[in-house]
């Protein structure tokens, strides 16, 4: 039926493990360079006590690590998505997903979409600066059964857990 979410999902990593160790080795100031660190370890299966012990940093700040946020954007008739595993969310973290998703689908003044969001904080805040080619729509508050993406979220929490981290 037109307007439902697809019976299958396609989930694909945005960064490889490779490409977290180019990204760690890039990065030229020390939180994002230690954050890659972290990040490239766990993606390499490496629990947060391993990833304290090879890098010296305190359990409690590898452990922030242990629960990440999944945050992905859908595409509802095909079910594509793109996605992004982070270690906290807020408005800079989403506006560095709206930047890198415009990127990654060339989005500009001939080609724009419209993403329909919940009215978290960091969605609603004025300090986002919206890429070109990008129209957001949010949600009435306290509506979830009104976001195709939300029954993603069941399906994804296990596995996503058990196979990327």
């Amino acid at each position: 039926a037109k307007g439902k979410m697809p019976k299958k999902v396609t989930i694909e990593p945005y960064l490889s493990t490779e490409e977290l160790y180019e990204k760690y080795r890039a990065a030229k100031e020390g939180v994002q360079r230690s954050h890659y660190q972290i990040i490239w370890y766990i993606s390499q299966g490496k629990t947060p006590q391993e990833v304290a012990e090879l890098t010296g940093y305190s359990r409690l700040r590898v452990y922030q690590y242990d629960w990440m946020w999944l945050s992905g954007f859908v595409e509802p008739t095909t079910g594509k998505t793109y996605w992004w595993i982070v270690p906290r969310l807020n408005w800079q973290v989403f506006e560095q997903m709206l930047i890198e998703f415009a990127e990654h689908f060339g989005l500009g003044p001939k080609k724009r979409i419209l993403l329909v969001l919940d009215q978290a904080s960091f969605h609603t805040t004025a300090k986002i600066t919206i890429p070109l080619g990008i129209h957001l729509l949010f949600l009435p508050p306290k509506s979830p059964e009104l976001q195709p993406a939300e029954s993603l979220w069941p399906l994804t929490n296990e596995a996503i857990a058990r196979s990327s981290l």
